[in-house]
């Protein structure tokens, strides 16, 4: 109507559609991928199986909730980060390691039965209302923390860098720009003490690296700060 061609209109004004759809991820034709439509539910399964480090931060987000369905905003950042660290992984892997239950937030407050004498319960079961003799053992081994290995390492080698994530041309849907930008969120993140395992702030320091043998490839390193008795 009155002259104007919509259809390039929005093929010009692209971007910005996706940035407010929160489809950020570059137009691909050649990887089949439709930033102006929700992705089928099989194509999410997909990437759900694939290494983090071949998705497109798009499709990353699309795996991540399909994984973990009532997660916010602030977990769904914060599964980013762990899956920055371990690029190599799937959302499948990482989610059968984690449990579901404290990412999600419950909100019934009354709808566990409270435990009654003929309702006998078993040493491994506990529920809301249970007075107990004693408290139950407890785990003998720490939970895993992501990078503690690396931090270790570098602990123990003082004075020399450890690669702790490799950005490279083999990730897939990533360009040169999205991987130079997710190395550097990973240092940034290392220096400020915002990975448990880098913790406190300013114990490591950790650096952008681009090869000049390997350009487009980008390594975060890390090197234990010496401290002063």
């Amino acid at each position: 109507m009155y002259g104007i061609d919509w259809e390039q209109v929005i093929e010009t004004e692209r971007d910005e559609i996706n940035r407010l759809r929160g489809t950020d991820a570059p137009h691909n034709t050649n990887q089949g991928e439709d930033t102006m439509a929700r992705p089928k539910n099989t194509d999410i399964d997909r990437w759900c199986d694939q290494p983090w480090n071949t998705l497109t931060p798009t499709q990353g987000r699309h795996a991540i909730k399909r994984a973990f369905p009532r997660i916010s905003a602030d977990q769904l950042a914060q599964i980013e980060h762990v899956m920055t660290d371990n690029p190599s992984h799937s959302i499948n892997e990482y989610a059968n390691v984690v449990n579901t239950a404290v990412l999600t937030k419950t909100t019934a407050a009354d709808t566990t039965p409270e435990p009654t004498p003929d309702r006998p319960l078993t040493a491994s079961s506990w529920e809301r209302g249970m007075v107990l003799d004693e408290l139950p053992d407890q785990v003998t081994h720490a939970h895993p923390i992501p990078g503690q290995e690396l931090a270790a390492k570098a602990l123990a080698n003082p004075g020399r860098w450890v690669i702790v994530a490799v950005y490279g041309a083999g990730d897939g849907a990533r360009s040169v720009e999205n991987r130079r930008k997710a190395a550097a969120s990973v240092a940034r993140a290392i220096n400020r003490g915002q990975r448990v395992a880098f913790r406190p702030a300013g114990a490591y320091e950790a650096q952008l690296v681009e090869p000049a043998a390997k350009p487009g490839t980008y390594l975060v390193a890390v090197k234990a700060r010496e401290t002063r008795a």
